[in-house]
């Protein structure tokens, strides 16, 4: 994406979260000159699999989208009182984007 974008990152068990995704994304679209970049993380068990595609829902986020965007909103449920597994195995895998700056003043919701 070119134009200034906001990352809306989210996984959903049982569709209420993707149903905020979609509600933030509707408010974000309301903004001239903003576009939204939809994305979710695969499980741990597609992960396992070595599967690089969503089949459904929005496709998988890549580091470099979370590096380009303007802003980001994340959102998860809940195990044991901790977001996604998937969720967090994508976010680890961030860590040279933090060491590089990439990420530092960037507006984050949660």
């Amino acid at each position: 994406m070119k134009n200034p974008y906001i990352l809306i990152l989210f996984t959903s068990s049982s569709g209420h979260t993707k149903k905020l995704a979609e509600l933030i994304q509707r408010g974000v679209l309301m903004v001239p000159g903003m576009q939204v970049c939809l994305r979710t993380v695969p499980s741990v068990d597609e992960v396992a699999q070595g599967k690089t595609e969503s089949t459904e829902g929005p496709p998988f986020v890549t580091v470099d989208e979370l590096a380009q965007a303007s802003g980001i909103a994340l959102g998860s449920p809940t195990h044991f009182g901790n977001m996604t597994s998937g969720l967090q195995y994508f976010l680890e895998k961030t860590t040279a984007l933090w060491f590089q700056g990439a990420l530092v003043d960037k507006p984050i919701a949660v």
